[in-house]
């Protein structure tokens, strides 16, 4: 009877999603929920715990690229990845970021078949992954409960969907806009809380279970811990250089390609001797001029001061 609670293991779960990996296929799974209800928890539980893998090594702590370039590397096929926060990596995806293009490239499904993976996403709303992820990689969507609510153990609900072959465009595979209305809807008469939460959730067409989340061990939450702090340490952003990406999406290859421009132009060069020199078109020069050169001039003053700072350290 549609809207009656199903109980499902996560155990199970689980083995469904290795199934896929040895089909060569990735088990791609959004794992959303308030701030503090349980999401991380429950990713280093399921990476960890169920499917053996490194609390290091197959968990990307920080929102910083190059933490989950370093453990891509690492990564065996069928073996575990989880995000413990994804929006900045997997939010609202900028195409015109090489570092956005060169994160794509590796979901290939040519590329992926030498790494096929079970990979989990935690995100407070599901709807802030970008559309591309929710569309072409997501099939599982755990929902956790906000956990004062329930008086026996956190609850989290499990959806999923199955492939739409008419697909066209960025369409809505999630029903979400529908999903969205019948909220609001709702809503109307007052906050929908407890046991209408749930029953909305058991409503949704992709409903499959529901499940108790399990808390982890006191050994593991110091793991999970020491490992998250030591990332944040270790992939701590360069101030200067997190301002050019994140503001102007501008990266350090750009900037050192504009400053050998700039200086071969100071020697005399002209634009066609420049681009003969280092194989670009005077377009492309134009353009790295126009666009790239105030923030080479940022990039290599704080290079300087750097190297400054350092040497008045020794001194």
């Amino acid at each position: 009877m549609k809207g009656s609670p199903i109980k499902v293991k996560i155990n199970d779960i689980v083995i469904d999603w290795q199934k896929l990996c040895e089909a060569q296929l990735d088990a791609h799974v959004a794992v959303s929920g308030d701030e503090g209800a349980g999401k991380s928890q429950f990713i280093y539980d399921t990476v960890v715990n169920k499917l053996k893998g490194d609390p290091w090594n197959n968990i990307v702590y920080t929102e910083n690229l190059k933490e989950f370039e370093y453990k891509y590397e690492l990564l065996e096929a069928g073996m575990p990845m989880g995000f413990d926060e994804s929006l900045n990596i997997l939010g609202r995806l900028d195409w015109s970021k090489l570092q956005t293009k060169n994160l794509v490239t590796k979901f290939r499904a040519d590329v992926r078949k030498e790494k096929t993976a079970i990979w989990l996403y935690g995100i407070q709303i599901f709807r802030d992954l970008h559309s591309f992820w929710r569309t072409h990689r997501i099939r599982h969507w755990i929902e956790i409960a906000p956990r004062q609510w329930f008086r026996e153990g956190t609850m989290a609900f499990y959806l999923e969907r199955q492939r739409v072959p008419f697909l066209t465009g960025r369409r809505d595979t999630w029903l979400l806009d529908e999903e969205e209305k019948r909220w609001m809807v709702k809503m109307r008469n007052g906050p929908i809380i407890g046991e209408e939460y749930m029953m909305m959730l058991r409503t949704h067409p992709f409903y499959k279970g529901e499940f108790r989340l399990q808390r982890l061990e006191e050994k593991d939450e110091k793991k999970y811990a020491e490992c998250r702090a030591e990332a944040m340490d270790v992939y701590k952003s360069d101030p200067v250089e997190e301002k050019i990406n994140k503001n102007t999406y501008v990266y350090r290859a750009n900037s050192k390609l504009t400053t050998a421009i700039n200086a071969l132009l100071s020697q005399g060069h002209t634009h066609e001797d420049v681009g003969k020199i280092l194989d670009l078109s005077t377009t492309d020069i134009s353009t790295h001029l126009s666009r790239y050169l105030p923030y080479a001039e940022v990039y290599g003053k704080s290079q300087k001061k750097k190297l400054k700072d350092s040497h008045s350290t020794v001194l």
